[in-house]
Formats: structure tokens, C-alpha cells, sequence
């Protein structure tokens, strides 16, 4: 799979083993991964999927922000 891949919202949910709503609101609040809009259609780069889970990787739940 390239870093430039393009993934849907299910696929990214699929992938991340949530539900689709879960990200929907993620995307709403600005908490989830980035993302582009083509037309009406989301889609994610893999490689920005792989960023945000780096930025939100802890050693305990100390460290956590709460949003």
C-alpha cells in the first residue's frame, strides 16, 4: 500500500476497528486525521492516518489530553 493511498471513511474505520460514526464525529470536532474533500467525497491519506496515530501514541494515560 502506497503512503498516498486514499481511504474512505469505512475504510479507515475498518482499518482502525471503530465505526464510521466515530470518525464522522471525529471530523466534525477536528479530533481525527486529516482529510480531503473531493466533490462531496472524504477520503484519507494512509500517510496522514499514520501521522495522527504517531501524534497520539502514550506511554500512560497521564499524558493524555482531554478534548
Amino acid at each position: 500500500m502506497s503512503d498516498n493511498e486514499l481511504l474512505t471513511t469505512q475504510e479507515l474505520a475498518e482499518f482502525l476497528g471503530i465505526k464510521p460514526n466515530t470518525i464522522e464525529g471525529w471530523r466534525l470536532k477536528g479530533n481525527g486525521p486529516r482529510f480531503c474533500k473531493l466533490g462531496r467525497s472524504i477520503r484519507y491519506k494512509r500517510s496522514d492516518v499514520e501521522a495522527w496515530i504517531n501524534d497520539n501514541i502514550y506511554q500512560n494515560t497521564s499524558q493524555t489530553v482531554s478534548v
